[in-house]
């Protein structure tokens, strides 16, 4: 079971409407749109005492359900031979990006006589 007193969980859903960007090759100016962005995120924080210092051990991951997103497109400079200008989708570098780390606070170093619960 996880106490409540030391572990943190939390979760945040982020959504952006779909953004405009020029497309070259059409004639209205700012005509493309972008999809939707859509990110569901989790984290984990737990609160602990490692070799006498305050410890945090932290896991987050977002776009758990694997949105494909992306921020645009990016079109050449120059036309090719039929006249439209080539483009690639701008996406992120990972679909799905993990972190687990541990903060450790080396300030004042405690016994284990000299806590309690509250204190963590």
């Amino acid at each position: 079971m996880l106490s409540k007193f030391n572990t943190a969980i939390g979760m945040s859903y982020s959504y952006a409407s779909p953004r405009h960007f020029n497309n070259p090759n059409e004639e209205a100016f700012n005509n493309g749109r972008t999809k939707s962005f859509n990110d569901l995120s989790f984290n984990l924080s737990y609160l602990t005492n490692q070799f006498g210092h305050f410890t945090i051990v932290h896991l987050a991951a977002n776009n758990i359900l694997g949105f494909e997103n992306s921020f645009g497109r990016r079109f050449s400079t120059t036309s090719n031979g039929e006249g439209e200008f080539t483009s690639t989708l701008i996406r992120p570098t990972a679909n799905r990006f993990l972190f687990v780390g541990m903060f450790i606070s080396f300030g004042q170093q405690y016994k284990n006589s000299e806590q309690s619960v509250e204190d963590l």
